[in-house]
């Protein structure tokens, strides 16, 4: 008997060849024309590792700093013995005993519980209740620290966790179908990167592939840039990045957060200077449009104001921008400044000699 499928699964069949290969914008430009359900559907990353689960040592885990967040709202738990700083950062609930408290009476209305080391010796408590539900701080998944505050942020901007499974599948949340292509291709490109980073040891050809493509596709953006402007966001919320992204649109510019390993590959390939001393932290690379001045005012100006953006180097024309180069070159004035002064230089004498002309005119036509 032949299984019957529903409509939109039909309708999604028109828009992707299930036998075919796409890069990671590709797949983002396919579930964008997809048919949508009621609601803002979830988008994932899914990957069988052919690596042995049993294996402690072959286990993958780890989180990722999604550039554009998760689009989920997450709900904090906190557990510390300082619960105002930690409702101050950002937390949803925080406590301890009270909180130990509550769980063990069947209340779990949160998405994440963090905990500071000293804590865990109490959280161990709910150990059988939060285990289960992949609930409990483990200092793997980074949500047991000893810097409540910046864990809380780093979660509510959109981190998350991803855990191999039984089977030897991983499952990674980049966003929602709302996100737009860019956005989805941003958070995708990261955790394929950091999935890529937990690989067991002596797995490394199993990943190659995915690596290649994500080196090609950095490769790609630099070879279309006249320069290119890398900076470190770590600690930039959404809200912020969104901010400064829009401001470098106007200017036809673009960035994205890409791994230190991919980017370091990715410039060799392009034949550019070697960058590796200025790669360090969460580099976001800027390219695209024709106005770098404009570009540099932004990151600059974004720097001051927020204390949060190092702009860390750059490439012009092929040689290394120092950050006294770039922040040089923000003070350039702009291409429209520089027109509109050339304009200006143009027509003042040429408005004078229209003003002899036309009183030599008049005069002439009063003798006549």
């Amino acid at each position: 008997m032949k299984h019957k499928t529903s409509k939109r699964y039909r309708a999604a069949l028109q828009v992707a060849d299930l036998k075919a290969k796409y890069d990671v914008t590709q797949a983002a430009e396919i579930i964008k024309k997809m048919p949508s359900a009621k609601f803002d559907e979830t988008v994932e990353i899914s990957a069988f590792l052919g690596v042995d689960p049993k294996q402690s040592d072959q286990m993958v885990r780890g989180t990722v700093s999604l550039p554009n967040g998760s689009g989920k709202k997450i709900k904090v738990l906190a557990f510390t013995e300082n619960p105002a700083e930690a409702l101050a950062a950002g937390a949803d609930f925080a406590g301890l005993a009270d909180m130990i408290a509550k769980v063990n009476g069947g209340w779990m209305d949160f998405d994440v519980a963090i905990s500071t080391t000293s804590a865990m010796k109490d959280v161990r408590q709910v150990a059988r209740v939060l285990g289960p539900k992949g609930l409990m701080p483990n200092p793997k998944s980074g949500t047991v620290s000893d810097d409540l505050p910046k864990t809380i942020k780093e979660v509510k901007a959109g981190r998350v966790e991803f855990k191999m499974d039984k089977t030897g599948n991983i499952v990674i949340v980049v966003g929602k179908k709302s996100f737009s292509v860019k956005q989805l291709t941003e958070n995708a490109q990261v955790a394929l990167a950091a999935l890529v980073k937990s690989q067991p040891a002596g797995q490394t050809t199993n990943m190659r592939a995915e690596k290649q493509f994500l080196v090609d596709e950095v490769a790609a953006q630099l070879a279309s840039s006249n320069y290119l402007l890398i900076a470190n966001f770590t600690g930039v919320s959404v809200k912020d990045a969104t901010s400064v992204r829009d401001q470098l649109r106007v200017h036809g510019a673009e960035y994205h957060v890409v791994k230190n390993s991919i980017m370091n590959i990715a410039v060799k390939q392009a034949n550019l200077p070697d960058l590796s001393s200025h790669l360090s932290g969460h580099t976001a690379l800027v390219t695209g449009g024709k106005n770098p001045t404009g570009v540099a005012k932004v990151l600059v100006s974004f720097f001051k104001e927020f204390s949060k953006l190092e702009v860390k180097a750059g490439v012009l024309d092929a040689k290394i921008l120092t950050k006294s180069d770039i922040d040089a070159l923000s003070k350039l004035p702009s291409l429209e400044a520089i027109r509109a002064q050339l304009l200006s230089l143009f027509n003042t004498p040429a408005s004078q000699v229209v003003r002899l002309l036309d009183a030599k005119r008049q005069k002439d036509e009063t003798v006549a």
